[in-house]
């Protein structure tokens, strides 16, 4: 029978250097240290972010956004890879502040049954390693995998554009990388609806459509469909399709119910009450 190891705090060290200071109880147990060990140092030498996710208390302070960016990686067992805008924003090539983390995960997860940190919007694709490289302590889609992931989602058109030509600019892409992305572009500016990936017209069965519609007080945030999946939520329906003109800040969403829960469907002025308190509709 081979002798048990004990803890080391240097090889712990070591791999949570790497990781803004943090590690998982996975990597805590490779070290040598127990759960009840991990216990006994909680508040003192470690501190816990996330369920079985741990901080090191003599590890130099990082910002917020960093930390929670490697918790999020680190909660999908280094599976996920940072993207969409949280990409964008990474690489430089956002001033937005996503209200999001976006992490995509492997195509075969999306069956799991999934708790992820709060505030991680989480997305399955399987993104090859020639699409992704690091960013500090993370991984990151690269450039053109971004642009063109954030065409699917329906993301801002202005935010994709914006991106898009600084990173051409910078060298980082060229327009045949992003065909996926100038299509899309291409369409918004003709004004044409988006339908969410998931859309009633792959799902099968009959469903109600409610459409409805506001003058923005403001620019919405740059992930704003992710706010109107909330709003769908809210009401128990399901975000269909929408779109925005940035010129006259005029928004159209669209929401759907399956047929049979006809009688749970909120009436109109509901449904628009809720998406105007979520982006300060005026009119």
């Amino acid at each position: 029978m081979g002798l048990r190891r004990g803890p080391s705090w240097d090889e712990l060290y070591s791999i949570a250097a790497a990781q803004q200071g943090c590690f998982t109880r996975e990597q805590a147990s490779g070290a040598g240290f127990s759960d009840q060990l991990l216990q006994k140092h909680l508040g003192t030498k470690i501190e816990r972010l996330h369920r079985g996710i741990y901080r090191l208390t003599r590890f130099p302070d990082t910002s917020r956004e960093q930390e929670d960016l490697v918790v999020a990686w680190l909660w999908s067992g280094s599976a996920g890879v940072l993207s969409h805008e949280t990409a964008l924003r990474l690489r430089g090539l956002s001033d937005a502040l996503p209200s999001r983390i976006h992490l995509t995960l492997p195509s075969t997860w999306r069956r799991r049954r999934l708790e992820p940190p709060p505030g991680v919007r989480l997305y399955f694709a399987d993104v090859a390693p020639a699409d992704r490289d690091f960013v500090g302590a993370v991984p990151v889609t690269r450039p053109a995998r971004t642009l063109n992931d954030l065409a699917v989602v329906n993301a801002d058109a202005d935010v994709i554009d914006a991106a898009a030509r600084q990173a051409i600019q910078r060298g980082l892409i060229s327009p045949g990388d992003i065909l996926q992305a100038a299509q899309y572009l291409s369409d918004m500016r003709a004004g044409a609806w988006r339908v969410r990936p998931e859309s009633v017209a792959n799902l099968g069965g009959t469903w109600i459509m409610e459409v409805v519609s506001g003058t923005c007080e403001k620019a919405p945030s740059v992930d704003w469909r992710d706010d109107a999946e909330d709003v769908a939520a809210a009401v128990g329906g399901r975000l269909h399709g929408s779109r925005y003109f940035p010129g006259s800040r005029t928004m159209t969403i669209e929401f759907v119910w399956p047929v049979d829960a006809r009688s749970l469907k909120p009436t109109n002025d509901d449904i628009r009450a809720a998406a105007a308190g979520k982006f300060g509709w005026v009119s």
